[in-house]
């Protein structure tokens, strides 16, 4: 007897949960230190928004790099005007969730292979 195909159903349910491991908090201001070089932001600027990091801020501009890009790539930087920023975000880890989803992978897969057959 062959065990049950699980991979599809083990692989959505797994990429539903690891949604839980960060959040976006919006600051109620641009941040006055700068942040670590990878830590990512998003950026709004009247309706549209960049995904960045490698933040560098000045008195009345905060320049980034998009997030796809190396911090150090000074060529991609983007400059905004500190009062164009409509507002901003910041990605945190969400300790809670992330050991929620880690309980949760834990029990789903202890369950499905025990019906698979692939744990007596």
């Amino acid at each position: 007897m062959h065990p049950r195909p699980i991979a599809l159903p083990l692989c959505l349910v797994g990429a539903l949960l690891l949604g839980g491991c960060v959040r976006w908090a919006t600051l109620g201001e641009v941040p006055t230190a700068e942040p670590a070089l990878r830590q990512e932001f998003t950026v709004w600027v009247g309706n549209r928004h960049y995904r960045v990091h490698g933040l560098r801020l000045s008195a009345d501009s905060v320049s980034a790099v998009p997030y796809l890009q190396p911090p150090s790539c000074d060529s991609c930087r983007l400059a905004f005007s500190r009062r164009d920023i409509t507002s901003i975000q910041v990605q945190e880890e969400a300790q809670f969730r992330t050991a929620l989803v880690f309980a949760g992978v834990a029990v789903v897969g202890g369950v499905a292979m025990a019906v698979s057959g692939i744990v007596p």
